[in-house]
């Protein structure tokens, strides 16, 4: 998927790549020729994911209060696994499959009633046709979400039908 991006959003590039003529790569004389600037641009815009792992400890003390009793600390609720994800991580995971399940599945549904309308589809082929990418992803776990913010499905693009007759 690609976007236009404008000059206002781009405020500073954190990487230039400059890309020379495929003709120049290995060219003897590419030294003596002369730079006539840039011929275009294209920006990408990329997000930058650091990892953060904590590591949570329980801490165990001899007590004089309590006659060298050894008394150790507890976990917080949340952390209830000796390996888990955090709760950014568990959104980001969340979000990413409910956005491209709902978006696959609404939209191969219709893809698939437009394709009944026009008896061009094989019941048994949808046997063999799943949404499902993410099987091997765990998502059990706490996670939140904005009641505000949920968006209803006639707020959906309508499917891209070509054409049966050729357009130059």
């Amino acid at each position: 998927m690609s976007y236009d991006i404008t000059s206002d959003f781009i405020q500073t590039t954190d990487e230039v790549i400059n890309h020379i003529p495929s003709k120049c790569n290995g060219c003897a004389n590419f030294s003596n020729c002369t730079s006539c600037g840039i011929a275009g641009k294209r920006y990408e815009v990329d997000i930058v994911v650091d990892t953060k792992v904590i590591l949570h400890q329980t801490l165990a003390f001899s007590c004089s209060n309590q006659n060298n009793k050894v008394i150790a600390g507890i976990f917080p609720e949340n952390i209830t696994s000796t390996m888990q994800y955090g709760c950014n991580l568990e959104a980001l995971v969340v979000t990413l499959n409910t956005i491209g399940m709902v978006s696959i599945t609404v939209y191969l549904s219709k893809a698939v009633d437009y394709l009944r309308e026009r008896n061009e589809l094989n019941d048994e082929f949808l046997a063999y046709v799943s949404p499902l990418n993410w099987e091997h992803i765990n998502l059990y776990g706490h996670y939140s979400f904005d009641k505000k913010n949920i968006t209803t499905l006639d707020s959906l693009k309508s499917l891209n039908i070509k054409s049966d007759e050729w357009e130059c």
